[in-house]
C-alpha cells in the first residue's frame, strides 16, 4: 500500500526525478538529447505559474494534463488554452507550442529561461516526450516530499530533441508466467518514461492462451490453464513439478483498457497470435485443428512441441475469426504471428499435408511454412493491417508485404533488409533480457547466456555488413522478455531495469552523442527515480565488479573496480561486510584461501549488492600456463591462466571461469616454475545433458622435471561435488616442475538425449595441484 498521495501520483503517471542529489549534476537525461545546451539558471515553478497551450492544438490537451499531475501535490496547475506569439510570452509561464517547421513527428525542442518555460513540437507525440524530459530534470524533492512545497527549480537548458530510429519496443510473454493488468500499466509506465513507443504482448503459447476470444471460449476455459509446470529452479539440480493448475487470461475489456492506457503514453501494442508452432495451448482446446485430431494437453514444461496447426481451410478460418475479434481489441498496424520454431514432423506425417503440397507445387515442408503464413498475410492486408514476424518465416520464402523480428542473430535481419522488407533487430546476443546480466552464483535462475548492460548499450542495430541502401529498412529493434524462468512481477523488473535504460539510449539517442561513462553518470542519477517507484532493478552496473591480475612479481591479485564514481568500496577477507568494514585501496593479493565480501558505500550507506568471491589457494595457483587448447565460440574467459587462478567455476557455465569445447578434445601444460612435491591433480568438468554438455570420456595427467619427458600420472577417479559439477582428481607422491592435463570430449551425442547426432560440448576449469 501506498502510504503519501504523493508517492499515489508516482505510481499513476511515472514522472519521477531521475536528479543526483548532487546539484552540480542535474541533467541525468536517458536516453540524452540530441542537443543539450546547459544554461546558468533555472526556472522556478510555484502555484502561481500559467501552463498555456497552443489554440492550434488543442488535441493535445490530454497529454499537457499528464504534466499537471506530475507537481499537483504541491501545486494546482490549470492549463489555459490560447493563441500564443512567441514572441512574448509571458512572466511565470509554461507554454506549449505547436512549430509545423519541426520535421519529426516525435521531436521536440525545450527552452528552459529563468522567466518562462517554452516547449515546442509538431503535435501531442513531440509534446509528450518533452514532458518526459522535463519530469527528469526536476529536482528529486518533487516526489519525496512529505509536504507541499512552495517553488520547484527546473534547471535551465536549451534542447532540441528526436528519435535515431521509429521503432523503439519491449516485449513481455505472459504465456509461460501470467502477470496482473496493474503490473502491465507499470510495464507501460516504465516503457514511456524512457521513450519507448512500442509494446510487443506475447499473448500466446503452448503454455497458456491468455486472450479472450469470443467465438472460441475454449481457448480461455481450456487453453489457458496447464495442469502442473515442470521448470528449473537451479543449474545444480534437475527438473521439478509444480503441482496444481497454473492459469490467468485477459478479458476483452481488460484488453481495451490497456490499449486505451498505452495511447495515453505515446505506446503503440503489438499482440502475438502464435502461428503455425507454438499453438499447444490452442489444440489443447480445439485438437480438430491438429493433424492427428486427438486429445492434447495444454504445454506443462518449456521447450518446442510438434504438435503444430495443420493447414487445413477450417483451420485457416479458426484463425481468422481469432485474428478478427484481435484486431478490433488493438488498431496497431501490426499483428504479430510468431512464426517461429515450428517442427515439421506432424506435417511430414500428415497425409493431408503431402497431398495439399503436391496440389501448391510445394517442395518440401519449409515452402508448406511460407504458404501457411502467405495466407494469413494475405487476410492480415484485407484488412489494412501488416504481418510481422520471427525470422524463421523467411524459410521457404517471405510473404510479400511481411515484416521480419530477426531474433537468431542478424543474418535474418540482413537478409530481410536486402530483399527490401522492413525489419526490427532483436538479436538474442543482446536484446534478450530473460538471459543472465551478472556472472555470479547468487543470481537468480535464468535460462542461459549472459547480456550485460554494457553489452547491450553497445549494440548497434544497423549491422556493419548490411549495406547502407538498405539501412532505411531497419526500423529499430527491441528487448524481449521471455519468463520461462521470470514467475513473479518484481522479477521482470530486476531482468529488464537498468538495462531497458541502456536499449533506450541504443534505439532514441544519436550515436556520436553516445558514452558509456556519461549513461552510467545519468543512470546513477536514474536510480533514485527507480527507487522511488519501487522498482526492483538490479544495481550490479553500479556495484563492485572483480578481476584478477598477474602483477610485475608473477604473483597473483586481485583487483575491485566499480562505475559509481560517487561511491568508495568497503569490503572484508575474515567476515560480515559493514559500513565499517576497510576501504577499498590497493590490489589483494592471492597467497592464501579466503572470501572477499564487498559493496560499494556513501555516507556509510550500502549503494549496491553484495559482491562476493571465494578463493582457493593451491600449489599451482599463478603457474605459468604454456599451452592450452582454444576454446569454442563464446566460452572462453579470455586468459588462459583462468585455468589456475584459485577461482572454481560455478554451476553456471557461461560466468566466465569455464572453459568450453565443442566437439573437441582439450589439452593444457602448466610451469610451476621450479620442482615440487605433488600429491593430487584435479581439474573439473559440468554435466548438463539438456543443453549438450556431457562430462569428458577420458581424463589423464602427466608430470615431469622437463616437457619433453613427461610420465603418466595416477588413475584417475570422478567424484561429484554438485549434481551438475564433477572432479576428475588423481593421487600420487611425486617431484614434478610441469603438469599436463589430456581431456577428451565425449564425442557424439547419442539418441535419447537433446541435441542428438550432434558433436557434444566439454567444459572444464581449475586445474588443481595439492
Amino acid at each position: 500500500m501506498r502510504k503519501t498521495i504523493i508517492y499515489l501520483f508516482l505510481l499513476i503517471n511515472l514522472q519521477c526525478s531521475t536528479v543526483k542529489a548532487n546539484t552540480n549534476n542535474i541533467y541525468n537525461i536517458i536516453p540524452m538529447p540530441v542537443q543539450l545546451e546547459k544554461m546558468p539558471h533555472h526556472f522556478e515553478l510555484n502555484k502561481n505559474t500559467s501552463v498555456i497551450l497552443d489554440a492550434n492544438e488543442f488535441g493535445s490537451l490530454q497529454t499537457i494534463k499528464q504534466f499537471t499531475l506530475i507537481v499537483a501535490p504541491h501545486f494546482g496547475l490549470n492549463i489555459q488554452i490560447q493563441n500564443i506569439d512567441t514572441a512574448s510570452i509571458a512572466d511565470n509561464s509554461i507554454v506549449f507550442f505547436r512549430d509545423n517547421t519541426i520535421e519529426n513527428n516525435e521531436g521536440y525542442e525545450l527552452y528552459i529561461r529563468n522567466s518562462s518555460v517554452l516547449v515546442k513540437a509538431k503535435g501531442k507525440q513531440g509534446f509528450f516526450y518533452a514532458i518526459q524530459t522535463i519530469a527528469q530534470l526536476l529536482p528529486a524533492k518533487t516526489y519525496t516530499s512529505k509536504t507541499a512545497l512552495e517553488k520547484i527549480n527546473i534547471p535551465g537548458c536549451v534542447i532540441k530533441d528526436y528519435p535515431r530510429f521509429v521503432y523503439r519496443g519491449m516485449h513481455l510473454d505472459v504465456c509461460r508466467h501470467f502477470f496482473p493488468i496493474e503490473f502491465i500499466k507499470r510495464y507501460i509506465d516504465l516503457m514511456a518514461f524512457y521513450k519507448y513507443n512500442t509494446f510487443h504482448w506475447h499473448l500466446t503459447d503452448d503454455q497458456g492462451w491468455r486472450i479472450e476470444i469470443k467465438k472460441y471460449p475454449k481457448l480461455t476455459s481450456v487453453g489457458s490453464v496447464r495442469k502442473e509446470t515442470t521448470t528449473f529452479v537451479s543449474r545444480d539440480k534437475d527438473s521439478i513439478v509444480i503441482p496444481g493448475p497454473y492459469s490467468g487470461f485477459y478479458t476483452q475489456e481488460q484488453i481495451k483498457e490497456v490499449v486505451q492506457y498505452a495511447q495515453m503514453k505515446n505506446i503503440t501494442i503489438i499482440p502475438e497470435i502464435e502461428m503455425p508452432g507454438h499453438s499447444l495451448a490452442a489444440l489443447a482446446a480445439y485438437p480438430e485443428y491438429s493433424c492427428t485430431g486427438g486429445e492434447i494437453e495444454v504445454g506443462t514444461r518449456w521447450g518446442v512441441f510438434s504438435d503444430v496447426y495443420c493447414p487445413y481451410d477450417t483451420t485457416f478460418t479458426f484463425l481468422q475469426d481469432v485474428l478478427t475479434e484481435v484486431m478490433q481489441l488493438f488498431p496497431s498496424t501490426y499483428i504479430h504471428i510468431g512464426g517461429d520454431e515450428c517442427p515439421k514432423e506432424a506435417w511430414k506425417n500428415s497425409e493431408f499435408c503431402q497431398v495439399l503440397m503436391k496440389k501448391e507445387n510445394l517442395k518440401d515442408e519449409m515452402e508448406l511454412q511460407s504458404y501457411f503464413i502467405k495466407r494469413i498475410e494475405k487476410f492480415l492486408s484485407a484488412n489494412n493491417r501488416k504481418l510481422i514476424g520471427w525470422d524463421e518465416i523467411l524459410e521457404g520464402g517471405l510473404s510479400p508485404n511481411a515484416t521480419v523480428m530477426s531474433w537468431r542473430g542478424v543474418s535474418g535481419g540482413i537478409e530481410a533488409a536486402s530483399q527490401g522488407h522492413d525489419v526490427v533487430m532483436t538479436p538474442g546476443s543482446h536484446c534478450y533480457f530473460d538471459h543472465y546480466q551478472y556472472l555470479r552464483d547468487n543470481e537468480p535462475y535464468a535460462i542461459g547466456g549472459f547480456t550485460s548492460v554494457e553489452k547491450v548499450y553497445n549494440y548497434n542495430p544497423i549491422p556493419t555488413e548490411l549495406e547502407s541502401s538498405y539501412h532505411k529498412h531497419i526500423l529499430g529493434a527491441q528487448c524481449n522478455v521471455w519468463t520461462e524462468y521470470i514467475d513473479t512481477s518484481s522479477h521482470v523488473e530486476y531482468m529488464v531495469y537498468p538495462r531497458a535504460c541502456a536499449l533506450s539510449e541504443v534505439l532514441w539517442s544519436m550515436p556520436e552523442n553516445k558514452n558509456y561513462e556519461s549513461f552510467l553518470t545519468r543512470l546513477s542519477g536514474n536510480f533514485t527515480l527507480l527507487d522511488a517507484f519501487g522498482v526492483n532493478y538490479a544495481k550490479h552496473v553500479l556495484g563492485v565488479y572483480g578481476k584478477m591480475e598477474k602483477m610485475a612479481n608473477q604473483k597473483l591479485y586481485y583487483v575491485l573496480e566499480t562505475k559509481n564514481k560517487n561511491a568508495q568500496i568497503r569490503y572484508t577477507t575474515n567476515g560480515k561486510l559493514t559500513a565499517q568494514s576497510p576501504l577499498y585501496t590497493k590490489a589483494i593479493p592471492i597467497s592464501n584461501s579466503f572470501t572477499i565480501n564487498a559493496a560499494t558505500y556513501k555516507n556509510d550507506k550500502r549503494l549496491s549488492n553484495l559482491f562476493t568471491q571465494t578463493f582457493t589457494s593451491h600449489i599451482a595457483t599463478g603457474a605459468e600456463v604454456l599451452s592450452m587448447t582454444e576454446c569454442s565460440g563464446n566460452y572462453n574467459p579470455g586468459d588462459k591462466n583462468f585455468i589456475v587462478n584459485a577461482i572454481s567455476g560455478s554451476s553456471n557455465y557461461g560466468d566466465g571461469q569455464w572453459f568450453g569445447y565443442w566437439g573437441n578434445d582439450c589439452s593444457i601444460l602448466i610451469d610451476l616454475g621450479s620442482e615440487k612435491s605433488i600429491n593430487q591433480i584435479s581439474i573439473n568438468s559440468i554435466d548438463k545433458k539438456d543443453s549438450w554438455i556431457h562430462l569428458p570420456a577420458k581424463v589423464s595427467f602427466s608430470t615431469g622435471v622437463d616437457t619433453a619427458d613427461l610420465s603418466p600420472y595416477n588413475e584417475v577417479t570422478i567424484s561429484p561435488i554438485t549434481k551438475r559439477i564433477h572432479s576428475y582428481k588423481a593421487n600420487k607422491s611425486v617431484k614434478a616442475r610441469y603438469i599436463k592435463a589430456s581431456i577428451t570430449n565425449f564425442g557424439e551425442i547419442p539418441a535419447g538425449f537433446e541435441g542428438a547426432g550432434n558433436k557434444a560440448w566439454l567444459f572444464v576449469d581449475e586445474l588443481i595441484v595439492k
